[in-house]
């Protein structure tokens, strides 16, 4: 049960509820937002920014969200990316591995994935991507790409702290929990 209760769409500023009922998918955690008219649009257009406009590639996308989500137990991110990531074509042991936050073995996987996870173990572990992990991305990747993963992995960490803070729910509130301890 969220900490505070939705807004009732009613109750808000108009702009907010026009912007709200346009979304083409109504998540709760857009819904919550709506309580704040001055950061709803802006936290939101962001994250749709990340989703539809950067180019990172989908799959390294969706694998960084997934670590993320899972070092930091939002199981509604979790939920959310993890069909997404199914979505993308990701293939399902990239995702055990992503949701698993006892493994830091990444031998295995391509050096593209293997960077993306040690970026999301970084900024979740260190506060920040270290110059080790740093030098890898800029070896592996451009300058737009390296700047928008910094951006995601940010972003998303926001975010489920954001969830996690307020309780917020699955929109069918069917919340398994699959984070390997």
């Amino acid at each position: 049960m969220p900490q505070i209760p939705y807004p009732e769409l009613n109750e808000v500023a108009p702009d907010v509820k026009e912007f709200y009922e346009n979304m083409p998918v109504k998540l709760n955690m857009a819904k919550m937002a709506c309580h704040s008219s001055a950061l709803v649009k802006p936290f939101l257009r962001l994250g749709s920014a990340i989703l539809l406009k950067s180019k990172t590639p989908a799959t390294l996308r969706e694998l960084l969200i997934l670590r993320i989500a899972a070092l930091t137990n939002s199981h509604y991110e979790l939920y959310h990316h993890e069909h997404i990531a199914k979505q993308t074509g990701i293939d399902d042991s990239y995702i055990k591995v992503a949701q698993d936050k006892s493994t830091k073995n990444y031998e295995v996987l391509p050096e593209d994935i293997k960077v993306v996870f040690k970026v999301a173990d970084d900024v979740i572990g260190i506060g920040r991507i270290s110059s080790q992990v740093m030098d890898e991305l800029k070896r592996l990747f451009s300058n737009e790409i390296v700047v928008e993963l910094s951006i995601i992995s940010g972003y998303y960490t926001m975010v489920s702290q954001y969830l996690q803070s307020l309780d917020i729910n699955t929109e069918d509130d069917r919340i398994a929990n699959r984070i390997s301890s």
